[in-house]
């Protein structure tokens, strides 16, 4: 994926060159524009929108982040950041999906979903047809897709070069966490998101876990069902991280005869996260990845990225 990036990236580059306008590159690129989105569809972008309804916190805070923050006209309620998208009014609905009737009225050139809510192009062409507008389906299973829809984000705004600046800087400040502990072989983690249920094998946390240096123990276990005292203490997990509101202590770990036997427990390598941290998109996600790189190696000292 990484060289996936790099290619993209380089393809942008040459696009926003391309036509007869004189401004600096990737202020202007030309219309119209392909971009491809989470499930590999293409996204014709005849002219630069003017109205976006962005159901992607993360890529919302993108939008803002590269100069298009002005197009989003409808977000999900729930947005944090910036403080400009706090007022934005949710397009959902009662089930937490596009609310169609809500945003056809805003009447928006360009649609964003996140693929949790769209999960397959048949769904999201029926989307688009519903709403009259693009729909851009967003991937935020790895910091390398949430990278790629950024550049794709810059793409279809007319804000490539702006998107790029993101991008660079995303990957500056993951190589100077990463470098730190680059060659150390993988710390064994276990993630407790309350009652011993943890991550999925695959999606963001794991490979921010990944990412951070560590090893998800558990990766073979169902997220679904408790993993068993028992296994915790086959798996012999160095680092435990819990998840904050679960109740989860390092005292309550160690009081117990069935996790105080757990390395992480004897060490006292035990770290409490905000959800968020396991959530986040966005170029938010690089915060993510160095709290966890931080609880991970907790013999390092890492500076602010």
């Amino acid at each position: 994926m990484r060289a996936r990036l790099a290619i993209l990236l380089g393809l942008v580059a040459i696009v926003a060159g391309c036509g007869e306008r004189s401004e600096p590159i990737g202020a202007l690129p030309v219309f119209p524009q392909t971009a491809s989105d989470g499930l590999n569809r293409e996204v014709d972008v005849t002219e630069a929108p003017k109205r976006i309804v962005s159901l992607d916190p993360g890529l919302t805070d993108a939008a803002f982040q590269i100069g298009a923050g002005p197009l989003i006209v409808g977000g999900t309620g729930d947005e944090t950041q910036p403080a400009q998208a706090q007022h934005l009014p949710s397009m959902l609905d009662d089930s937490g999906g596009p609310d169609i009737k809500a945003i056809r009225k805003k009447a928006p050139d360009l649609v964003v979903v996140p693929s949790g809510m769209v999960t397959d192009k048949a769904a999201a062409d029926q989307l688009a047809n519903q709403i009259g507008a693009n729909v851009y389906v967003s991937d935020n299973t790895s910091v390398d897709a949430i990278e790629h829809d950024i550049l794709q984000l810059g793409l279809m705004t007319g804000h490539s070069g702006e998107a790029r600046g993101v991008f660079s800087d995303m990957q500056r400040r993951i190589d100077a966490i990463t470098s730190q502990f680059k060659g150390k072989p993988p710390v064994p983690v276990f993630i407790d998101r309350g009652y011993r249920y943890t991550i999925p094998a695959e999606g963001l946390a794991a490979d921010l876990v990944k990412l951070a240096g560590g090893e998800n123990v558990a990766a073979d276990a169902d997220p679904n069902t408790p993993v068993s005292p028992a296994q915790l203490r086959a798996d012999a997990p160095q680092v435990y991280i819990a998840q904050a509101g679960t109740g989860v202590t390092l005292e309550g770990l160690r009081r117990s005869p069935a996790t105080k036997t757990i390395p992480a427990v004897q060490q006292r390598n035990f770290a409490i996260i905000p959800e968020s941290v396991l959530e986040a998109s966005g170029p938010e996600v690089v915060h993510s990845l160095e709290t966890l790189a931080r609880d991970i190696h907790p013999d390092l000292e890492m500076g602010s990225q």
